[in-house]
């Protein structure tokens, strides 16, 4: 981590939205941890519907949110 520019985490597989928050501040506990963006480039569970999903986790926490949709 010390030597990274940004951190990449992957919300595929997480269900619970309060799970994308614990990732979140669990990285940024670990020793060598400085302020450098935090992004999520993957999640298969969207659910923009519901007031609470991972989306609206991670940008709580100010971490960008990304997907990539091929097809």
């Amino acid at each position: 981590m010390r030597a990274s520019d940004f951190l990449l985490m992957h919300g595929n597989g997480v269900k619970e939205p309060k799970r994308i928050v614990a990732m979140v501040q669990q990285a940024r506990a670990v020793p060598g941890y400085r302020p450098m963006p935090i992004v999520f480039n993957e999640d298969d569970h969207f659910d923009f519907d519901k007031p609470d999903n991972n989306f609206a986790a991670a940008v709580s926490t100010h971490a960008s949110w990304a997907t990539l949709i091929f097809g």
